[in-house]
Parts: C-alpha cells; structure tokens; sequence
C-alpha cells in the first residue's frame, strides 16, 4: 500500500506526511504562464489541489516538501507502507533503511555550508549524476558502455580478420596439395 493521505509516518528521526496543497491563483497563474496556457483554455480551468509529501524533524524545526512529479516525491510515495502492532503506519526493511539514508542525506545536504571544495565537487558529482540520467532516458550509452562496445568492436574485427587469416591458409594448403 502507498502513503496514505493525512497520516503520520515516522522514519528515524523523520516524520513522512502526504498531504495535498492548492495553489494560490499567483502560483496558479505563474504555473500557467510558464507552460503556455491559452487564455481560451484558461477560462475552462479550476484550481485544483496538488499531492505533496513533507518531510519534518521530529522536533519540527527542519522540513522540505516534494510535490507529485519529482523523483524523490514518486520514490516516497512507492515504498510498501504496512501497520505495527499498535496499528500505526510505518516502512519495513530495505524500503525503510533506503529511506532514511535518503533523509539523513538531504539533510545533512541541506545543513551544510561547506567550502568551496565542497561545494564543487558536490556540484559536479550532481552534474555526473545529470548526465548519465540523461544519457539512460535517451538510450544513450555511458562511457563505460561505449568502451565496453569498442571493445566487443574490436573483437569482432579480430575474430574476422583471424578468419580470413586461416581460410587464405586453408586455400593456400589446398593449393600447395594439387
């Protein structure tokens, strides 16, 4: 069973809630703007409310929100909740312990400053990651992939030219015999 709407999901030192939000007609109209939407079609359109899920410290003086559509909101949402022994909703094995490395992750991301160094390299180690995401939903292959290719590329040719080596052999014995 997904996340359910409305209830609490304690995860370490977390507490998971999905809820929904409307958007004020601002953000409705910003949204709006930034995907083109014809004002012939806008009159037809309602305020609608969006599924979110937030992600709160325990002590609620740290959270961060995904709104439906974000990977991270899709891989909350998809892991297997079930009901303990005093019928709460919680997370079980790998899902759960996946889960809180993820928030741990994001927050201590979200916590630190860091130095240039730091920075850079988080910066580039995200880009790295962009790329071959990229790279994976175009079907493209990764550089490891290309190499792997050369390599099974070059084979290929040597297994003909070897061959060929050996039928002008044969061709050659053949001929020698007559």
């Amino acid at each position: 069973m997904e996340l359910p709407f409305g209830k609490r999901v304690q995860v370490g030192n977390y507490v998971v809630t999905k809820f929904t939000k409307t958007l004020s007609k601002k953000e409705l109209k910003l949204l709006r703007d930034a995907e083109g939407v014809p004002n012939e079609v806008r009159k037809y359109l309602h305020r609608a409310c969006l599924p979110y899920i937030k992600v709160a410290t325990v002590s609620g003086n740290w959270s961060v929100e995904w709104c439906m559509g974000t990977t991270v909101y899709e891989s909350i949402n998809d892991l297997e909740v079930a009901h303990d022994d005093k019928n709460n909703f919680c997370y079980y094995g790998d899902g759960y312990r996946a889960l809180l490395a993820l928030l741990n992750r994001i927050y201590m991301t979200s916590n630190t400053v860091g130095d240039k160094d730091y920075n850079l390299i988080l910066h580039q180690a995200i880009v790295d990651y962009m790329d071959r995401a990229s790279n994976q939903s175009k079907g493209e292959p990764t550089p490891e992939e290309e190499a792997e290719n050369e390599q099974a590329a070059q084979e290929a040719f040597e297994h003909e030219t070897n061959k060929e080596v050996l039928r002008d052999m044969t061709e050659q014995i053949k001929s020698e015999e007559e």
